[in-house]
């Protein structure tokens, strides 16, 4: 009867799914990759790309795995781009450091220092840099020689050709097909309907150019509206798609629904479509790091914590120059410029090595930094009840950067509800219990790890330190 419905079954999208339904999901669920998967095989280290792929070949999920068409054309068109690109970068770093040190001699040359100040000896300094500099130079010679140029043989395609033979979707319906969809696709990106009104831009890029194959002309800006129908096609009439665990590196605001700059999950509009359109029960979506951190959670497949740090490390980096890229509406990328005053930043690799990890070490801080005063903001907190002091910092923000028991420490919510023994304990970065409502469902993410690099502390203020050793 009208009515008779609750509300997660009426607006499934906005709840996200309870822990026994991810069980059920991950048990049952077939795994969608989308092409920006399988293309970061090629960027990855290549124990991290084996890691990966002996995942997707493990016997708990290689039954399951699919691919759209859409997918698997795009890999192909793109694949010896990104090859290429792989040995353009080895490349592009050793021409700029070969020119800074050019410019280093020529600058020292010009101010002609050891005439003018005795004290100051130039050249033992630009010798040193000469060396630091050669090393590493060698060592991407090393890199450059190891990585597969466009016509070497490409093992990672012999993976990807082995892991989905049969398991790739139908081709379009010809181009009528294709026609139909780019013709829904103004309507639903004019009015910002999800997925794929974010690739607009594509069409005014130089490299981004529409591509034939069969008779059929691709419009890549509707690439993802394509992939999203033929999901749903599969799904209409297969009855293995009703859970669907959609796994794409993609983190643009067409896909995942944000909220203060934390990621919720995927947008409310995608699942809601599918459950109301092709009768999808359970729909999620993860990253390449939350995937691999998950098969081990659900599945009890064995992955290694540094993979999944050094992907999530690839997907910031990555994220953070495609937003530089987003702002400036250019595809020229630029290599970081080096500090100015040479004389105080390198005289020998060690030297870069500690400027690396300094850098790396104040970025996570800051980062840890701003999410505990985002969580103490969206909890309407002036103190933290049970700070994690100095004597028990940590890695895990599962824990931090408080650790108050509900009903002691943790009382109220926001909205003036108690807590009770049911909702997760503790004020903490990670899978956050926001909600006093008696369940753990509803769960915010402050940060996108659950472990850190450094360890962590926090005064009842809120103010954080970090530390380079273990308590």
């Amino acid at each position: 009867m009208p009515g008779d419905e609750n509300m997660k079954a009426i607006f499934p999208g906005y709840y996200r799914p309870t822990d026994k339904e991810f069980s059920e999901l991950w048990d049952k669920c077939t795994f969608i990759f989308d092409t920006n998967v399988l293309l970061d095989l090629y960027r990855y280290p290549r124990k991290i790309s084996s890691d990966l792929i002996n995942i997707i070949k493990d016997k708990k999920v290689f039954g399951r795995i699919w691919i759209p068409y859409q997918v698997a054309i795009e890999y192909q068109a793109e694949r010896l781009g990104t090859i290429a690109e792989q040995v353009e970068r080895c490349v592009e770093v050793k021409d700029y450091l070969k020119k800074t040190i050019g410019q280093l001699e020529e600058w020292f040359n010009s101010k002609q220092l050891e005439r003018r100040h005795p004290s100051i000896e130039s050249k033992g300094f630009v010798e040193r840099v000469k060396v630091s500099f050669g090393e590493f130079i060698k060592e991407l010679e090393v890199i450059e020689k190891k990585q597969p140029d466009v016509d070497d043989e490409d093992k990672i395609r012999e993976e990807i050709d082995t892991l989905f033979e049969g398991r790739v979707g139908s081709p379009p319906g010809g181009q009528e097909y294709l026609d139909k969809i780019y013709e829904q696709g103004k309507e639903r990106y004019e009015r910002k309907q999800p997925p794929g009104y974010m690739d607009t831009d594509k069409s005014s890029e130089d490299e981004r150019d529409p591509f034939f194959y069969k008779g059929m002309l691709f419009k890549r800006e509707y690439g993802d509206l394509i992939l999203w129908n033929q999901i749903m096609d599969e799904a209409k009439s297969n009855e293995k798609f009703k859970n669907i665990i959609f796994v794409m590196n993609d983190k643009k605001e067409d896909w995942w629904e944000e909220v203060r700059g934390k990621t919720i999950g995927p947008r409310p509009e995608l699942f809601a479509e599918l459950s109301s359109e092709v009768g999808v029960s359970l729909f999620y979506m993860y990253t390449t790091e939350r995937f691999m951190e998950y098969a081990e959670k659900y599945l009890g497949i064995k992955v290694a914590e540094e993979s999944i740090k050094q992907v999530e490390l690839y997907s910031q980096l990555k994220q953070s120059l495609e937003r530089r890229l987003l702002q400036r509406r250019s595809q020229q990328i630029r290599l970081p410029q080096l500090p100015r005053n040479l004389r105080d930043f390198l005289i020998s690799r060690q030297a870069l090595e500690k400027y690396s990890g300094r850098v790396a070490a104040e970025t996570e801080f800051a980062t840890i930094q701003a999410a505990v005063h985002s969580m103490m903001v969206d909890n309407e907190m002036q103190v933290l009840p049970t700070p994690v002091l100095l004597a028990a910092r940590t890695q895990d923000m599962t824990a931090f950067p408080d650790t108050s028991v509900c009903g002691v420490g943790k009382v109220l919510d926001r909205n003036g509800n108690a807590y009770t023994i049911n909702d997760k304990d503790g004020y903490i970065l990670y899978q956050h219990d926001m909600i006093a409502d008696g369940t753990q469902t509803r769960l915010v993410n402050y940060v996108n790890t659950k472990n850190t690099t450094f360890w962590y502390s926090a005064d009842a203020n809120g103010a954080v330190t970090q530390s380079t050793t273990a308590p």
